[in-house]
C-alpha cells in the first residue's frame, strides 16, 4: 500500500511457503527498502489499505484462515485492532471514500459472499452480497462504483465482471473477461480499468494486460508485463502504479513500475 509517499509491504509468503510478519518500507525514488516493526500476527493472502489515516490489514491466512484486523500505530508498531465477522484469507480490498471495502475470501470451509465496509478499521458491516463466493478477485474503485473482476472458485479461474453500487448494495453482472482470470491486479485509469497479469488456470500465469472500458463493456489488449505475474500487491503514488513482489511462478523480490502514456 502507499503511505506517506512510500510503499509499505506487510506480510506474505516466503520461499518454502513460510508465512511472514515482516514489514518493509520502500522508497520508490531510490528503490531502497527499510525494515519496519513486524506485524502482530504473521499473515499471507491478506489485503488492506490506509483507513482513518493508518495502514490497516484485514484477514489473511497462516496455518488457518484468520479474522484478525491489524493496524499500524503512530510509533510504527502493529496491533490487533479488531476482528472481521468471519475469517477471510484470499481476500481482496480497495480503499473507498471514508474507508475500505473487503471482497470475497475463504474462511476455511466456505467463501463468504458478504461485501464488508469499514470507516475506522475496527467496525465492519455488510453492504452487499455477491451472487456467489469468490477468492483472489481483482477489485477496483471507478466513478464511485466497486468493480469485481474474475477470481477463483472451486479451484477454477472465473470470467465474471460485477459492479457493486456502494450506496444501494446492488450487484450487477456487467460482462465477462476475455478469458478465465484470477489473482490479477486491477487499477483505474481515466475512466477505464487496466487488468495486469494473473492466473488463467491454477497452474498457469500470464503476463498479458487488458483495458476494460465499463461505459461500453469492451475489452482491448494493452500489451504485456516483462514476465508472467500473479498475486502482486499494487500501490499508486503520484499517478504511477507499482506491482510489488508476487509469483512468477517463483516468489519474486522485484518491484515493477507501471506508467500509462
Amino acid at each position: 500500500m502507499a503511505y506517506g509517499g512510500q510503499l509499505i509491504v506487510a506480510g506474505g509468503l516466503q520461499p518454502g511457503d513460510v508465512t511472514t510478519g515482516r514489514v518493509w518500507r520502500i522508497d520508490p525514488g531510490t528503490g531502497k527498502a527499510h525494515r519496519l516493526p513486524d506485524l502482530a500476527a504473521p499473515v499471507h493472502d491478506v489485503a488492506g489499505g490506509v483507513v482513518a489515516g493508518r495502514p490497516t490489514l484485514v484477514g489473511g491466512g497462516s496455518a488457518t484462515s484468520l479474522s484478525v484486523v491489524q493496524r499500524q500505530a503512530a510509533a510504527g508498531t502493529w496491533k490487533v485492532a479488531a476482528h472481521l465477522p468471519t475469517a477471510r484469507s484470499d481476500v481482496s480490498a480497495v480503499v473507498v471514500p471514508g474507508g475500505l471495502v473487503a471482497v470475497g475470501g475463504y474462511d476455511g470451509v466456505h467463501m463468504p459472499r458478504a461485501v464488508l465496509r469499514t470507516s475506522d478499521g475496527r467496525h465492519f458491516h455488510a453492504i452487499a452480497r455477491l451472487p456467489h463466493g469468490v477468492r483472489y478477485a481483482g477489485v477496483a474503485l471507478l466513478d464511485g462504483q466497486l468493480w469485481v473482476l474474475g477470481g477463483e472458485a472451486s479451484g477454477q479461474e472465473l470470467r465474471e465482471v460485477w459492479r457493486v453500487d456502494l450506496s444501494s448494495g446492488q450487484v450487477t453482472a456487467v460482462g465477462r473477461l476475455p478469458g478465465p482470470l484470477g489473482h490479477e491486479a486491477v487499477i483505474p485509469v481515466d475512466g477505464r480499468l487496466l487488468v495486469l497479469g494473473g492466473r488463467t488456470t491454477s497452474s498457469t500465469m500470464t503476463n498479458r494486460m487488458w483495458w476494460f472500458t465499463p461505459a461500453t463493456r469492451t475489452w482491448r489488449k494493452a500489451g504485456r508485463l516483462p514476465y508472467p505475474l500473479a498475486d502482486a500487491p499494487t500501490a499508486q503514488l503520484g499517478g504511477v502504479t507499482y506491482l510489488v513482489g508476487g509469483e512468477t511462478p517463483h516468489f519474486t523480490r522485484r518491484v515493477l513500475r507501471v506508467t500509462v502514456r
